[in-house]
């Protein structure tokens, strides 16, 4: 029974963050942090940041940044962060939680689109594809 008002507490009580605003950093990278009609925040990693602090009583102050994630959050302009790439270099200077989404980014071009320096890399490639 205790263990169950322990888990019970937990899931429905939120934890006591006081009456701290964390800042919260954030620039335009769509679809994961655009400037919403309204001006404020929004996109894939913005709702999914304010759901979650809504849910635990979290208060968040959006403030949009000039600088990069990493100096924003370094030089303290920021407590947080919703989305950054993780890489040795920042895991030495930042905490930075599990993942909670991983993707990738391609370049598609069409056929007669072509980009590459030479012809012979564009033979290459389409072979090993």
């Amino acid at each position: 029974m205790a263990a169950g008002a322990a888990i019970a507490r937990f899931y429905v009580l939120a934890p006591g963050f006081g009456n701290r605003t964390y800042r919260i950093g954030w620039f335009e990278s769509p679809p994961f942090a655009v400037r919403g009609a309204d001006g404020q925040p929004t996109g894939i990693s913005i709702d999914l940041v304010k759901q979650a602090a809504r849910r635990r009583g979290i208060a968040l102050q959006w403030i949009l940044q000039k600088q990069s994630s990493e100096a924003s959050l370094v030089s303290k302009s920021v407590d947080l962060w919703p989305l950054i790439t993780v890489t040795p270099a920042r895991l030495k200077v930042l905490h930075i939680t599990e993942p909670y989404v991983q993707h990738e980014h391609c370049l598609l071009l069409r056929d007669d689109a072509l980009l590459l320096a030479h012809e012979h890399d564009a033979v290459a490639d389409r072979q090993q594809h």
